[in-house]
Parts: C-alpha cells; sequence; structure tokens
C-alpha cells in the first residue's frame, strides 16, 4: 500500500509540475492516476451482511413457497414428469415467483448494504485524501507554501470530519452522472441499486434458466416430447414414483443452489461493475480537491511580492509566514480586492506582526468588502 501511495503521489506530481511548467491551458490527465478502488471491500462486505442479515435461510424460503405454490395443483406421480419436461413453463414460474418472494427481504438488505457502503466509501476516499496530503506534504520539501496550503487542508478535513471534501465529491459526481440525481451522502454510496438493478432480475433469471438446462433433467426431459408421450416412455423403463421424488428433490436443489451462488457470489459482482467507473471518480474528485491547494502554493511560491517579503527569511520564519499567505488568500477569495492589494498595503505588517494581530487582521478581511485603513 505505502509502495502504490508514492507512486500515485509520483505520478501526478509530475504530470502537475510538467503542467505548470508549460504555457499550457491543459489540465493534468488525472484519469490515469492508478488510483485505489475498493473491489474487495465491496464484496467483502456484501459477504459479511449477507451473513449479518440472515439471507440465505430467507432466500431458501422463498424458494420452498415458491415450489410448493406452484406445483400444488400437478397431478401426484406425474409432479417430477411435469418438472423435467418444463410442462407449462412451469420451472419460469417458479423463478418469478421466487423472485418475487425473495424481493422484500432482499430490497430491505440493499437498503442496509447501500447505507453500510456509502459509510465505508467515504472513509476510504477520506483516508485516502489524508494519506495522500502527508505524501504530498513530505515530497515538496522545499516547497513552504504548498506545504501550508497542505497543512491548513489536513486540519480543514481532520476538523469537519472531511465534510467539505465530500460536499464536492458528490458535486463532481453529480455533475458527471446527472441522470442519477444524487445529493449528500446519497451520491457517494448510493449509486448501487441505481446502475445495477434494472437488468439484475433478467440476468437472475437468463443465468438461472442456463445452468437448469444444462442438468441431467433438461437432457432427460427433452422439451419437445409432450408430457403424456413422456410418460408412456418412462413407465416402460422407471419406477414413475421413484423418478418423481427424484425429480422433484433434484430440481429443488438446483434452485437452492443456483440462487444462492447468484445473490451471494455472482449479484455482487454485477454490481461492482456498475460502480467501478463511478467509485474510481470519487477518489479522482477528491485527489483533484487536493491538486487544488498544491497548485494554489507552486502559483504563490512565484509570487514576486512574496519573494521579497520572505528574502532572507530562514526556514522557520517562511514556514510561519507561508501559513499565514496561505490564510489571506483564502480569505480574500471572492473580495473585490486581491492577494497582491493586501500585500501592497500590508504586506509587512502581515510578516512581523505578531499572531494575536495577525489573527485579528485576518477576522477583519474575512469580516468586510473593503480592505482595512491599517493593520492595527
Amino acid at each position: 500500500m505505502k509502495r502504490r501511495c508514492l507512486l500515485i503521489t509520483a505520478l501526478v506530481l509530475a504530470l502537475l509540475l510538467s503542467h505548470l511548467n508549460k504555457a499550457s491551458c491543459s489540465e493534468p490527465d488525472l484519469s490515469k492516476i492508478p488510483v485505489p478502488v475498493s473491489k474487495l471491500n465491496f464484496l467483502t462486505l456484501y459477504k459479511t451482511q449477507w451473513e449479518l442479515f440472515g439471507m440465505n435461510p430467507k432466500l431458501t424460503q422463498a424458494v420452498n413457497d415458491a415450489f410448493d405454490e406452484q406445483t400444488e395443483s400437478l397431478m401426484w406421480g406425474t409432479k417430477g414428469i411435469q418438472l423435467a419436461s418444463n410442462y407449462d413453463n412451469i420451472l419460469e414460474k417458479i423463478q418469478q415467483s421466487t423472485e418475487y418472494k425473495f424481493s422484500q427481504a432482499y430490497d430491505k438488505f440493499l437498503s442496509e448494504l447501500e447505507i453500510t457502503w456509502g459509510e465505508k466509501l467515504r472513509e476510504d476516499i477520506l483516508s485516502f485524501y489524508k494519506r495522500q496530503n502527508e505524501e504530498l506534504y513530505f515530497e515538496l520539501d522545499n516547497n513552504p507554501m504548498v506545504q501550508a496550503y497542505l497543512r491548513q487542508d489536513y486540519d480543514r478535513v481532520t476538523q469537519d470530519k472531511g465534510l467539505e471534501v465530500m460536499k464536492k465529491v458528490s458535486a463532481g459526481l453529480s455533475d458527471k452522472y446527472p441522470s442519477l440525481e444524487l445529493t449528500g451522502a446519497k451520491a457517494v454510496g448510493g449509486s448501487m441499486m441505481l446502475f445495477a438493478r434494472k437488468y439484475l432480475t433478467a440476468k437472475v433469471r437468463n443465468t438461472l434458466a442456463r445452468k437448469l438446462t444444462g442438468t441431467a433433467l433438461g437432457k432427460i426431459a427433452g422439451a419437445a416430447v409432450p408430457v403424456i408421450g413422456w410418460a408412456m416412455l418412462a413407465w416402460s423403463a422407471y419406477d414413475l414414483y421413484s423418478m418423481a421424488v427424484e425429480a422433484e428433490d433434484t430440481i429443488k436443489d438446483k434452485l437452492y443452489t443456483s440462487y444462492n451462488t447468484m445473490y451471494s457470489d455472482e449479484v455482487p459482482l454485477v454490481y461492482w461493475e456498475g460502480m467501478e467507473s463511478y467509485v474510481r471518480d470519487a477518489y479522482i474528485f477528491a485527489y483533484e480537491q487536493l491538486l487544488s491547494n498544491v497548485k494554489k502554493g507552486l502559483s504563490l511560491e512565484e509570487n514576486p511580492k512574496i519573494k521579497q517579503l520572505k528574502a532572507g527569511m530562514n526556514k522557520s520564519d517562511e514556514r510561519f509566514f507561508s501559513d499565514r499567505i496561505a490564510v489571506i488568500h483564502e480569505v480574500v477569495s471572492g473580495k473585490s480586492y486581491s492577494l497582491d492589494d493586501v500585500l501592497d498595503a500590508f504586506g509587512e505588517y502581515i510578516r512581523d506582526c505578531s499572531f494575536k494581530d495577525f489573527d485579528r487582521f485576518a477576522a477583519s478581511l474575512l469580516e468586510s468588502d473593503g480592505l482595512p485603513a491599517t493593520g492595527d
């Protein structure tokens, strides 16, 4: 993991520094950055929740109820033959009934999973964000202005528990995927059902049908053979009662196995296939915010007024001064005046004043649109 983080940092910095050193209006292509995705985390969580909510017994009950309901009208002694030959599409009816009877429990399971997954994904993204902040901070040791922005950002994420970061991630996802109409926490974890449920039921039914068709039952039955002709054929070679019981048990067992494999193993992979690009974009949108701080710091390192004010400073003093510039730069964002205006009027004051006086000065800038008359 450590090696992967360093690789990400190195690649991003190479792109970013190359971008800043060229007279180009294009942004670095973050889609090529190997950001981590949480496939294993999602599949593990799905399995854990499946067991926690006792979904396998609920699925078994749904199969039992559907089977009994759909076969109760079949004539005793020929039930196995009719099942084996899929008489009157009985297997499809059992499958449809099973899905219907299981749907309420499964929808509840998905709703709970969605909440848990959203929280887990949010934690993963913020952990990644803070880890990359630290990597960038140490990598850019010779850029005190960048480090000032990264420190400021790290403190903010710690204090607000990543609220501001995730708001911007959600906004980015909503812009890129407008059809989802997701807001707030839903935008981070709620894509699961929207991406996958539309075609999941059909996929389950079709896959299960293929599995049953390939069994010995499918080969013995021969869908084209009418049930009466089938019965006469079977009577001459088999004990009809034993065959009916065997067919019923075999089909039930196949339904249990197929549905359990489908819902517990294959369905979460379908969900992940739908979510993967979405989750990747969530990481990228988070990383873009981090890089915006790096870009701000790198651009301010080249500001002539800042260079003049920090000339001759030792590393410790330059760090404190960079922290103050980062604060002022954020405060004046959206104001009628610029950072250069503040530096022209109060540059030496910002550099030399006490911590208390600086806090008071920054607060006065924040509270009013115009520049204060003096720094005091």
